[in-house]
């Protein structure tokens, strides 16, 4: 049995689902009006621009909200700087994430093969301190703690040791708003282990 196409006029891509191809599916998902889809892909504009030789910054400039646009190659979403190096030869490896140099551009948007790399995910994060774009401690939307409170906690925590007058975990998390295992992960240095 012959595969069954989109309905939307002239498309010819296999069938997604509600009579659509994913991207047809998708542009009716979000509400938005249906509208043929290009026939050239992000990939073949990731082609060129990668094609470029220069010291400056490449940027996709695609219209898009995350500050790591994202492109759909072999089967599966990257960034567009990791498709930049897939495309340039370099093959995923396992495990391994693109980065940014900090110390050249640090630009989601940027796909000039000088300035990504491979590299362990934990050199991601090293990049992440060295370019000051971390969302570790305050800067963490979900955080209900400062700094300052933090260093506090661990006063008040360690406070028995010196043989000082002292508050139960559970007396301090109260105090704080917070659990008393937050209390005690923060004592042990398991959260908040990179404040001093």
């Amino acid at each position: 049995m012959p595969d069954r196409i989109c309905s939307f006029p002239d498309c010819g891509r296999k069938l997604k689902a509600t009579g659509l191809c994913a991207g047809h599916y998708w542009q009716q998902s979000k509400g938005r009006p249906l509208f043929p889809i290009r026939e050239t892909t992000r990939a073949d504009e990731l082609r060129e621009l990668i094609a470029e030789e220069t010291d400056e910054c490449i940027l996709v400039l695609w219209p898009s909200s995350k500050t790591h646009p994202i492109v759909y190659l072999n089967g599966r979403y990257e960034s567009v700087g990791a498709a930049a190096l897939i495309l340039s030869g370099s093959p995923r490896p396992l495990g391994l994430d693109c980065c940014h140099d900090p110390a050249v551009c640090n630009n989601g948007r940027c796909v000039n093969l000088r300035h990504v790399r491979w590299d362990t995910p934990s050199a991601n994060s090293m990049d992440r301190l060295i370019a000051d774009t971390h969302v570790r401690g305050e800067r963490n939307v979900r955080a209900i703690l400062t700094e300052a409170q933090v260093r506090e906690i661990r006063d008040l925590a360690h406070a028995r040791e010196r043989g000082e007058d002292w508050l139960t975990q559970h007396q301090i998390g109260a105090r704080y708003g917070i659990d008393y295992t937050t209390v005690s992960a923060i004592k042990r240095g398991k959260n908040w282990a990179w404040l001093d």
